[in-house]
């Protein structure tokens, strides 16, 4: 069983913590580096984390097993239409995963947007990922796109889902 918290900026380091040690694979696999793609999920700053939290609104989660932290999202409304919102950082400790810590983040932080308003939620995962794509599909969502960005090697693909 798992327990999950609401955090602020005090707990900025444990999350970044876990999405590195979460994302490092999927950075390798990719063969990228901070140096060459400092804005990848991987190599994410306290800085970084720190403004996206204050200018999106961002909601910080952690889960914890028997006090030992394990797991983060983050989630927001938009800042321009309050019916959609957004789930980011999905990251679970690799030795922890397989036990639908995951799910249950993504159905703490959907049920947070729903009393909050939201209706449908978006998120986006690198398009190479078929794996990753099928466990959010299996949550649920549905593929609407993909997307290139000028600061990142790949395309990005965004999935919906209504809520």
């Amino acid at each position: 069983m798992i327990e999950i918290r609401e955090v602020d900026l005090r707990q900025a380091d444990v999350i970044v913590r876990i999405i590195s040690e979460s994302f490092r694979k999927q950075a390798e696999i990719l063969n990228i580096t901070k140096d060459q793609y400092p804005s990848y999920v991987a190599f994410e700053t306290l800085e970084a984390l720190a403004k996206k939290y204050q200018t999106n609104k961002e909601h910080l989660v952690l889960a914890y097993k028997k006090d030992i932290p394990i797991g983060t999202v983050r989630y927001n409304a938009s800042n321009n239409d309050p019916t959609k919102g957004y789930i980011n950082r999905l990251a679970v400790i690799p030795t922890y995963r397989g036990n639908n810590f995951g799910s249950l983040l993504m159905t703490y932080a959907e049920a947070q947007l729903k009393k909050a308003g939201v209706n449908t939620v978006e998120i986006s995962i690198v398009s190479q990922f078929e794996k990753l794509k099928k466990y959010y599909i299996g949550l649920g969502y549905k593929s609407i796109g993909d997307k290139t960005f000028a600061s990142l090697p790949f395309s990005v693909h965004f999935l919906e889902k209504k809520i």
